[in-house]
């Protein structure tokens, strides 16, 4: 896939190690040289997806320094929580890029205590597409890796219009990164089967091509869970799990990884206007002890880490 980076001319050297101008020179051979790096086979990985040396997304790191990766590529999956004003046929994911996140406003929640999930894998949002199909409610955002500064920010505006989030990514160094970067940024949001009893239940599903581990990340929402990894040195993804996630997807709460907790009325509607909610959507029941009232029966059997 063809991938440009705008550069400012001032640091076109740092790229091709000359400008590339006629005027200096060398203007055929820079750009032959400038075509051939950035066509070069993984560059777009290296560029934009793996994380620098400063732990920052590399796209956050080439910006503070002037140079501009392509806003329309990359950004979140979305699986039932669109913009305002969009309209995507059921059981659609789409993509939006740093271009739309950056601006967007996301709608009010249906009523409180309405949840968008938020994942790192694809497969995972694959699954949920299906189940959308039949199961309008389902609301799931997906990473697709390492979140960006812009994506992570749209994901805390979605906190700030009322919507409760649930996170999760694998259980390796990268993923907890994930996970705890998005907690940072989003007080509100908690972690999605991402305890200490969930990760042990994973590993028996690990029997081939098992992925080491011999540093990951603290982990401040389950402090055992970091120390539990290392002391198993394995990584478990998401995959094993996807029944599970599928299960709580479809009811609409997360089933294990926080006590359920009393739910705030909404703040806002988006960046730039407030909308209060339907008298008639809030459906709530004071007497759940769930916060989707709707979605949980008092008997519905959950465990809570």
């Amino acid at each position: 896939m063809p991938f440009s980076v705008a550069v400012p001319p001032s640091r076109a050297g740092y790229l091709v190690g000359s400008p590339p101008t006629r005027e200096h020179g060398q203007g055929e051979s820079a750009r032959a040289r400038s075509r051939n790096y950035v066509s070069q086979s993984g560059y777009r990985d290296a560029l934009c997806r793996r994380p620098s040396s400063t732990g920052q997304p590399p796209r956050h790191a080439w910006g503070a320094v002037g140079i501009r990766c392509d806003d329309v590529v990359g950004g979140l999956v979305v699986q039932g929580i669109v913009p305002v004003g969009w309209s995507v046929p059921t059981g659609t994911p789409v993509t939006l890029p740093p271009r739309v996140l950056s601006k967007c406003d996301w709608p009010a929640p249906p009523f409180p205590g309405s949840w968008v999930f938020v994942t790192e894998n694809p497969s995972v949002i694959s699954a949920a597409a299906d189940l959308a199909t039949s199961n309008h409610a389902i609301r799931l955002d997906c990473t697709n890796g390492t979140p960006s500064d812009v994506e992570v920010d749209s994901v805390a505006r979605l906190a700030a219009c009322g919507w409760r989030l649930a996170v999760r990514a694998d259980f390796d160094s990268a993923g907890l990164s994930h996970v705890g970067s998005i907690l940072k940024a989003t007080p509100e949001a908690v972690p999605w089967r991402m305890r200490v009893r969930v990760y042990l239940e994973s590993l028996p599903s690990i029997t081939a091509n098992k992925v080491s581990l011999n540093e990951v990340p603290d982990t401040p929402w389950d402090a055992a869970l970091s120390k539990t990894i290392l002391q198993h040195g394995v990584a478990a993804f998401e995959e094993s799990l996807l029944p599970n996630l599928i299960a709580d997807l479809g009811r609409g709460l997360p089933g294990v990884g926080h006590p359920p907790q009393a739910v705030a009325a909404p703040k806002s509607v988006s960046l730039s206007q407030t909308r209060p909610v339907p008298p008639d959507t809030r459906r709530a029941r004071a007497s759940s002890p769930f916060p989707d009232g709707d979605n949980c029966s008092a008997n519905t059997s959950l465990r809570w880490a």
